[in-house]
Order: C-alpha cells, then structure tokens, then sequence
C-alpha cells in the first residue's frame, strides 16, 4: 500500500464521488486502493484456506483484463 491508497481509502465517501464524477481519479485506482488496503489488513502468517478472498483474485490482474475488455465502456 502506497501513500495514494491511504489517501484514497482515508477519503469520505462523497469526496470520493466527487473526485470520480470529475475523472480526477479512474475507479479502477479507488477500487485496487481498497483492495490493497483489505489484502494488507489480514496477517502475513496464513495458509490458503484462511486466506481472505481479496488475496485469492489476484485484484491487479482482474482490473487490469477489465481494462482491456470490449464489454467495459
């Protein structure tokens, strides 16, 4: 998790709205944000089976094959 993603999960709600209505900021970066953020919540010490789904969907390659997807606008 870096500076940005704190930034980012730290922000109110509607400031968050307000920040991506503008396109000031692309959702995939508030959304990999918080999944970093949850990924790096859980501790270090766990096996496959306790691990949080966050961790198991690898989130940056799932954003990044929606990037490249003709189905997303």
């Amino acid at each position: 998790m870096n500076e940005s993603d704190v930034q980012i999960t730290e922000s109110l709600p509607e400031k968050l709205v307000e920040i991506l209505a503008k396109g000031k900021l692309p959702a995939t970066d508030v959304t990999l944000a918080f999944l970093r953020r949850a990924a790096g919540s859980e501790t270090r010490e766990e096996s496959f089976e306790t691990m949080p789904v966050s961790k198991k969907l690898i989130p940056d390659r799932s954003i990044a094959s929606l990037r490249f997807s003709p189905d997303v606008p």
